[in-house]
């Protein structure tokens, strides 16, 4: 690049930098809280969705069993934020153990799509213990944190009005009744997070295998819960049949072609090319638990 060429990109891209908006809000608490910049990040996004808009209505647009569900397809989690569905899948693993997000999969524009809901009450505790400083309200309502000398965080005046008060009324209406659900439907050796991600009850045997079929494949969730608790339908098995069935253009319904092959038990061809054992190991990538895949690098 000469120089003249290199004056000219450079003052392209500062007019670029000082006129894009295309950035994203992300507070560095997020982090603290999840103890992950990735899972932070897709926190910080959720909150956003979560909260309502400039006219105080709420952004989200989906209501299940009683509850308001961010539903986001993995391309548009990429579009947002650059997270590839196995940092998105990381990242929600993260939050769900501890208890910051409720995830259940129901059928979003045709096709079955994670949804996640924030628990407010674990987001609250967690938020509150690590925030620093002081926060002060202009409505004579005391702070719910302790005082706190930060240089970096000075006092800050937040107003609670309209928007937040809907707000704050619909989270405690979810709130009470995610702690009656899970006092009337607990059942002995069965805990709320051992739930099938659909929210129908009974233990999910294999999740990886469930949400593979759900997700990659859109077969239904019930037909995805029985083949998770069949013994010799493993991630390996379905993964493989589909990078097989993908690229068969006779298939019209591959879903149905997959789960006959599944429920008959039959092993699958040989890969025919390299395009279909790389999709396969991404397939496993993006699926396999985050525990297999540290055991796998730990050797």
């Amino acid at each position: 690049m000469s120089d003249s060429d290199f004056t000219s990109a450079m003052q392209q891209f500062l007019l670029w930098e000082a006129a894009s908006r295309d950035t994203i809000d992300f507070k560095k608490i997020y982090v603290d809280i999840t103890g992950d910049l990735i899972a932070g990040l897709m926190l910080s996004q959720i909150i956003y969705w979560h909260l309502p808009n400039r006219d105080g209505e709420s952004k989200l647009r989906v209501e299940r069993d009683g509850y308001q569900w961010l539903a986001k397809a993995q391309h548009e989690w990429w579009a947002e934020c650059r997270l590839t569905a196995k940092q998105v899948r990381r990242a929600r693993k993260i939050m769900e153990e501890k208890g910051i997000i409720a995830t259940a999969v129901y059928k979003f524009g045709g096709a079955p799509t994670t949804h996640i809901r924030i628990k407010w009450n674990t987001f609250l505790n967690l938020w509150s213990e690590e925030l620093p400083g002081q926060i002060l309200f202009d409505q004579k309502s005391k702070s719910i944190l302790t005082k706190g000398q930060n240089p970096i965080l000075p006092k800050v005046l937040m107003k609670l009005d309209d928007p937040s008060k809907s707000l704050t009324e619909r989270i405690y209406i979810e709130q009470q009744q995610e702690n009656t659900t899970e006092t009337t439907t607990t059942t002995p050796g069965v805990t709320p997070d051992d739930k099938t991600a659909g929210g129908g009850g009974g233990q999910i045997e294999n999740q990886e295998v469930y949400l593979f079929l759900v997700e990659k494949c859109g077969v239904w969730e019930s037909k995805a819960q029985q083949l998770a608790a069949e013994e010799h339908v493993s991630l390996e098995l379905a993964a493989h049949w589909w990078a097989v069935i993908k690229d068969d253009e006779n298939i019209r319904n591959r879903a149905a072609v997959l789960v006959k092959h599944l429920e008959d038990n039959e092993q699958p061809p040989e890969f025919t090319d390299s395009r279909q054992r790389h999709r396969f190991q991404q397939y496993l990538w993006d699926y396999q638990s985050a525990e297999d895949l540290d055991d796998e690098e730990a050797e």
